[in-house]
Formats: structure tokens, C-alpha cells, sequence
């Protein structure tokens, strides 16, 4: 077994969606607000030949996302696509065919 290996940068983008929500407890409701993936969940993973670079675009639940907010996400995966890394978008399930259509447009 090779100990050796050089680690491997994977971006990780993230918009919000259910998986990025924290509990409100005043109002009893899941919100989107600051991001919280990379302490409460990617810093779990065991990846020892992987370095992830996590960069929050928005915290939005995807229903409310416009136009606006897909030309940011597709802003920054060309910036990144320019790394030549390993690209992961973390985006709510409500809209995310739209905002793949979109990027598929723009990039």
C-alpha cells in the first residue's frame, strides 16, 4: 500500500438547499442560512487522498432561486473548471435540473 499518494483537490460549491438547513428553534422551521457542510458533515468523510475546497455561493432553499442566482452559480464553476480540479455542487433537489440546464448553457 502506497502511504505516499499526493492528495487530490475536489471544490465542493455549495448553494444551500435541505441539506445546508439548520433548525430554527424561536420559529420551530428549517432555514437556510449560514452554511454549516463542511464542519457538520464533509468534515466527517474519510478521505485521506482528498483535499476539499468548500466555497459557499448562497445559503437558498432552491424555490427561491432566480435567474440571478444560477448566473452566479455558473460564474463560479467556470472559475473554478480553470483549476482543472474535481467539481461537486451541492444544490437543493426542488430546482436543480433547472439550474443544471441553465449552467449547461452558460459554461
Amino acid at each position: 500500500m502506497n502511504l505516499d499518494k499526493e492528495k487530490q483537490d475536489v471544490i465542493v460549491l455549495t448553494t444551500g438547499g435541505t441539506i445546508d438547513k439548520s433548525y430554527d428553534e424561536f420559529e420551530g422551521t428549517l432555514e437556510n442560512r449560514e452554511t454549516m457542510i463542511k464542519e457538520l458533515i464533509l468534515g466527517k468523510l474519510r478521505l485521506p487522498y482528498t483535499y476539499l475546497r468548500v466555497y459557499s455561493i448562497m445559503s437558498k432553499d432552491s424555490l427561491y432561486m432566480t435567474d440571478y442566482d444560477r448566473s452566479l452559480i455558473a460564474k463560479s464553476i467556470k472559475t473554478q473548471m480553470e483549476k482543472g480540479f474535481p467539481i461537486v455542487v451541492l444544490h437543493g433537489t426542488d430546482t436543480m435540473a433547472k439550474t443544471a440546464e441553465y449552467c449547461l448553457q452558460e459554461v
